[in-house]
């Protein structure tokens, strides 16, 4: 639709329109709608690339470049080392496999978080390549490795029950990840987007930058070199970053930025994962995702009032 860099325009003298979200402040009769500035940065703070804002916001044609992480940037998200603070919670995922050459290999990322949980930092990184690794191997790995840190929480996959297993037998604690890609993916992408995740230039990170920059979507999992990325995903997903100067909220920090009761905790827990199909619709904005809850909330008689804040 566009000419890239080289090329003539096919259709020089044709009629082209384009319409931005800026375009849509006001209807014709100059009343004014509800795209307002404030929400058109909401959309923008939630586009995993500047493709993604071209495209949605500013309406122009354009594409994605087909990678699962596009909002990870070399020359902005990869920093020089840094001595992580003693008093900065560090978070951890690990995720599991039986390693060699015919199978995904074991993997164990740290996060250290600045404790306004607006800023994280990868600082320390280990995959066991072409070797195989057995589940006591990688939680004595894990010792190894947080021996001089103070862990908050360490994440596994929990297809692997005899890790959990394993571990609770030598003292160390576990938590189930989040493994849904959707929402790990999102979260990731909008970290590094808006500046609150690093990577560490270090050698032993450096599989994770690799697949950041390499992973396609729509590769099949069974064949994507993915397993550095998803134990960095098992951490981040369930960190309790503060997204609020963004002006993006994930669907899990509506539970906890209010005390609600137990029943309209129950009720977000239900439909956190209808919202998540909604947020991340191409077409759709906070303002889809704010019709749906209340609508739902109408069905099943629910007041609408303890969800305005969030929006």
């Amino acid at each position: 639709m566009e000419p890239r860099a080289g090329e003539t325009e096919a259709m020089p003298f044709a009629k082209k329109l384009r319409a931005s979200l800026f375009d849509c402040q006001y209807f014709l009769d100059g009343t004014a709608s509800h795209w307002t500035l404030e929400k058109i940065h909401r959309t923008i703070a939630m586009c995993k690339s500047e493709a993604e804002v071209q495209r949605r916001v500013y309406g122009r044609f354009v594409k994605d470049e087909g990678l699962k992480y596009p909002s990870f940037d070399r020359g902005r998200n990869i920093q020089t080392p840094m001595n992580v603070p003693a008093h900065w919670p560090v978070y951890v995922g690990v995720d599991i496999g039986a390693g060699g050459d015919e199978n995904h290999p074991s993997a164990i990322t740290f996060v250290a978080v600045k404790p306004d949980y607006r800023y994280g930092r990868v600082f320390r990184h280990w995959r066991g390549d072409d070797k195989i690794y057995t589940m006591s191997d990688v939680a004595s790995k894990y010792m190894e490795l947080s021996q001089d840190l103070n862990v908050t929480a360490a994440f596994y996959d929990y297809h692997a029950k005899d890790f959990k297993t394993i571990t609770d037998r030598m003292g160390l604690s576990f938590i189930p990840a989040e493994k849904k890609h959707d929402v790990g993916e999102q979260i990731i992408n909008v970290l590094f987007k808006n500046g609150m995740l690093d990577v560490d230039n270090t050698q032993e990170c450096y599989p994770i930058v690799n697949e950041l920059t390499t992973l396609q979507l729509g590769t099949d999992k069974r064949k994507a070199k993915d397993d550095s990325v998803d134990s960095m995903r098992y951490a981040l997903t369930k960190i309790p970053f503060d997204f609020s100067h963004v002006g993006y909220v994930p669907v899990r920090e509506v539970v906890r930025a209010k005390q609600l009761s137990p029943h309209e905790v129950a009720h977000v827990e239900r439909n956190k994962d209808r919202l998540r199909m909604f947020a991340s619709e191409s077409q759709m904005g906070l303002d889809g995702v704010q019709d749906e809850i209340k609508n739902w909330n109408e069905i099943i008689g629910m007041d609408n009032s303890f969800y305005e804040d969030f929006f």
